[in-house]
């Protein structure tokens, strides 16, 4: 538990700013059937995700999304944090249920 709260603490603490209020538009989901679409994956994780998780910006747990390979490399751990667990990201990012949904199947096509 000390170790959660410190590197919660580390998180804020490292640069992440958590007051940037991001406005872009929801993207909407893919239709059920058929795969998810790169472009659109990687437009929605770079949208919610890389205020703290790029190059300019690494998050303490020094993840970052600069390509999609990157996000491909990390598909396991994004379906964890985002989906599983809605841990990540953090609010302001305003990641809707739709938009963990279609990461969510994004990943366990990844993981095949």
């Amino acid at each position: 538990m000390k170790k959660l709260l410190f590197l919660t603490a580390l998180f804020i603490i490292s640069g992440c700013d958590n007051s940037l209020k991001i406005s872009n538009p929801t993207i909407n989901p893919l239709p059920d059937s058929g795969e998810v679409n790169e472009t659109k994956i990687s437009n929605l994780i770079t949208q919610r995700c890389t205020s703290c998780h790029s190059s300019k910006t690494v998050a303490s747990d020094g993840i970052r999304f600069d390509s999609y390979q990157d996000m491909v490399s990390k598909a396991r751990r994004i379906k964890r944090e985002v989906v599983d667990f809605k841990s990540m990201p953090p609010n302001p990012s305003e990641i809707t249920d739709e938009e963990r949904a279609l990461i969510g199947k994004w990943a366990e096509q990844q993981n095949k």
